[in-house]
């Protein structure tokens, strides 16, 4: 299966940096899709944003959602922390973890999954991973709670880049950063 990706971040109203983050990678047929909303806002949440997308980048695609999420906490476990919202495609395959207020919507094959507590960088509990399996012409959403209530009902049948310019401006709030990945499913 083939992955299309579009994203959008946004520092919270009155800052020139955003503490929120997104990772797109992929080599072979593993795909990592993350979203990282570290708490607070502006430069020093920034730096820590910096500090997840390096260890995320680094981290080996062969692995799974759950080693991925212990590693980032342990990169992360001198700072203020993040919720984080992680995915691997691996042909139809989807695995999940969403660790805080990280949400996910989906157009097409329903992905609902519970977020598991904590904050990685400082206190995390069991965490749940969730499998899917996508088809074609499914959509999926991976948002920071800078985001709200998004409804992707009237986005379905947009291309991503007016999807992601749609929810941005209908969805996002001035109090938080925001950050947003749309991921298209398509045949290889």
């Amino acid at each position: 299966m083939k992955l299309t990706c579009a994203q959008r971040t946004r520092p919270c109203s009155g800052f020139t940096a955003s503490g929120d983050l997104v990772v797109v990678r992929q080599e072979g047929d593993a795909t990592m899709l993350a979203v990282v909303d570290v708490l607070g806002h502006g430069p020093s949440a920034a730096e820590v944003a910096q500090q997840a997308s390096a260890c995320l980048r680094r981290v080996d695609l062969e692995a799974d959602v759950e080693a991925w999420t212990y590693q980032l906490h342990e990169a992360l476990s001198r700072t203020r922390g993040a919720a984080v919202g992680l995915g691997r495609s691996r042909g139809s395959d989807l695995q999940l973890a969403v660790v805080g207020n990280v949400a996910i919507a989906s157009c097409g094959t329903r992905v609902g999954i519970v977020a598991s507590p904590g904050i990685v960088g400082r206190r995390l509990r069991k965490l749940r991973t969730f499998s899917f399996s996508m088809k074609t012409g499914d959509r999926l959403a991976l948002y920071s709670d800078g985001l709200r209530h998004v409804d992707m009902t009237s986005t379905c049948d947009l291309s991503l880049e007016r999807a992601c310019e749609s929810i941005m401006a209908t969805h996002a709030t001035a109090a938080d950063d925001a950050s947003l990945l749309l991921t298209d499913f398509h045949d290889a």
